[in-house]
């Protein structure tokens, strides 16, 4: 009687440290594709608008930013032959401290000879797009604690679009909207607030527009929807041009939705959501993570040197791939592969950045 034909798994290898690695199909059920999936990635932008910084390798752990205040104007007339009170000047510093931050992951040299995909080559992919991932969230958990708040109490589309000032975040019942836009742009305007990005000059194109200089606002793709109405028009109102109307697409970022007034709009995976910290859940179809209290999304709205971003400079962050050997591995067993990287924000001028918490609809 002979013996029964073995079935040999060469796509599984044993001690990986390789995760869901069982799920893998067998070469006998099929042809395993080589080219790897595309992973889902934000666009990492928090650190796209702030004044960049980096701090020299051993010049300490802090970055001061400076600003000498502006003088209050004189508006009392000199007196004859009476010298007036002087005026001392005034400055404002700011300190950065850097912090350091790293992840890795271990490849046994037997994944490394018998795998089927370049585990070392996919592992420093994986991880780089971590370092940048993790960098972008340390910086915006900096500026989304600035003081110039404003929460959305209610929906433009069911209410009078009441905006709340202050931390009232279990107040978010409304999207972004009209009202609370015109709010943060008298505010930047009056506190004497720069723009970023140079005119863009009209064109003889139909039915486009030119783009004045303009502020940028930071928001999350959930809430690009928001910006448009069932009816087919712009919840922002006429005043509102999406990107592909735009007189000329020169100097537009990857994930630019449109612009209202001086406000032009970027979306991100990655802006700042509260989870279930909102008004109770009503009849408006707001998205809710567990279906009891509003999900809270934050819109940033920046201004020129609003906030800094302080990166340590020159080798101090990097994907290091480590070959296997060394005292504690006799038998050159354990590959590393890891990042790390170092840097912080900060906040320049809470007067030229606000923060909009409002609810998105479902």
């Amino acid at each position: 009687m002979s013996t029964p034909l073995q079935t040999v798994d060469y796509m599984r290898t044993t001690g990986s440290a390789v995760s869901g690695e069982t799920n893998l199909p067998r070469v006998a059920q099929g042809v395993y594709d080589r080219n790897l999936l595309m992973r889902a990635q934000p666009a990492l932008l928090h650190q796209r608008f702030g004044q960049q910084k980096p701090l020299a390798q051993r010049s300490g752990q802090q970055m001061v930013f400076r600003r000498y205040e502006k003088l209050s104007q004189v508006t009392t007339p000199l007196s004859d032959g009476v010298t007036p009170t002087g005026t001392a000047l005034q400055k404002t510093d700011y300190v950065a401290t850097v912090r350091q931050y790293g992840n890795w992951m271990l490849v046994t040299d037997w994944v490394d000879l018998t795998h089927v995909d370049a585990v070392i080559s996919e592992s420093s992919e994986v991880l780089g797009e971590n370092m940048g991932e993790t960098m972008d969230s340390v910086y915006r958990e900096v500026i989304v604690a600035g003081t110039s708040v404003y929460v959305v109490q209610e929906d433009v589309l069911t209410g009078s679009g009441t905006v709340v000032t202050g931390t009232t975040r279990n107040l978010a019942g409304g999207t972004l909207n009209q009202v609370v836009v015109d709010a943060v742009i008298r505010d930047l305007r009056g506190a004497d607030a720069k723009t970023f990005t140079p005119i863009v000059a009209g064109s003889t194109k139909i039915n486009t527009y030119p783009i004045g200089a303009s502020y940028w606002c930071l928001i999350h793709t959930d809430q690009e929807h928001d910006l448009f109405s069932a009816n087919g028009g712009f919840t922002l109102g006429e005043e509102f041009t999406p990107v592909e109307r735009y007189a000329s697409i020169s100097g537009t970022m990857e994930t630019e939705v449109g612009k209202y007034r001086n406000v032009r709009f970027v979306m991100s995976t990655n802006a700042k959501v509260f989870p279930d910290v909102g008004a109770a859940v009503g009849g408006d179809g707001m998205k809710s993570t567990t279906g009891t209290l509003n999900d809270v999304y934050v819109a940033l709205f920046f201004a020129r040197d609003a906030y800094g971003i302080v990166p340590l400079q020159r080798g101090a962050a990097g994907v290091f791939v480590e070959k296997a050997g060394g005292n504690a591995d006799p038998l050159r067993q354990r590959h590393t592969v890891g990042w790390k990287s170092a840097g912080t924000a900060v906040i320049l001028n809470d007067d030229w950045m606000s923060r909009v918490e409002c609810t998105s609809l479902d």
